[in-house]
């Protein structure tokens, strides 16, 4: 009988491979599970930043870590999610008026209304992570969140363009609807969460380095 000709143990770099794509898929079926309502997305989210953290780490028990920090962070999490998502609604509805505006009307309307909308993703990219990784209040996360933004502006951008790449890709080359599904759907939201948590986590390393 012929033998394959490779193997699957965790020590073998396929096995290894195998068992990354695993945990990813798993953190993403773990996260759209628990963003159903659409009102728990933020405690998804931050559950879904301290899986990624255990992965990065590569220690076992990311999976367990989504739901220890689900269950763990919830409330304080969905305090910060309810008043996000009310915004944006109200943002997404301002937008869809302007929409209908003729000319210099809607160029400035536009304007006006993205100022707002990219102050609050500015908020959000370091807000969950954040709830993640640290014991805070509310008023703590936002206060922070506005900080780092401001700080960190030029990177602050650049977490927000990783997690809206997806839209770029499509309203550049809408043709690749299809094959961004097809990856977006099993891996999309842990892998961009894991791109997010490289640039965020070198932040928060050096702000704990300075005040040690």
């Amino acid at each position: 009988m012929a033998k394959l000709p490779f193997r699957l143990d965790n020590d073998s770099r396929l096995g290894t491979v195998v068992g990354d794509l695993l945990t990813l898929m798993g953190l993403n079926i773990l996260w759209a599970v628990g963003s159903l309502p659409v009102v728990t997305v933020g405690a998804a989210t931050t559950a879904l930043h301290s899986g990624i953290r255990k992965y990065v780490q590569r220690e076992d028990g990311a999976l367990k870590a989504f739901v220890a920090s689900y269950k763990k962070n919830f409330g304080l999490s969905t305090l910060v999610w309810l008043p996000v998502l009310a915004l944006a609604f109200c943002l997404a509805l301002c937008f869809r008026i302007v929409s209908f505006f003729d000319g210099a009307a809607r160029l400035v309307g536009i304007a006006f209304f993205t100022v707002p909308a990219l102050l609050l993703a500015m908020i959000v990219v370091y807000a969950f992570p954040m709830i993640a990784r640290y014991e805070l209040k509310w008023s703590d996360v936002i206060l922070n969140s506005v900080m780092l933004a401001a700080a960190y502006f030029p990177r602050t951008l650049w977490i927000i363009a990783l997690n809206a790449l997806p839209v770029i890709i499509f309203l550049l080359a809408p043709s690749t609807l299809a094959a961004l599904i097809f990856i977006w759907a099993p891996v999309g939201v842990s892998v961009t969460a894991l791109a997010v948590s490289g640039t965020t986590d070198k932040i928060f390393a050096r702000l704990e380095d300075e005040h040690k």
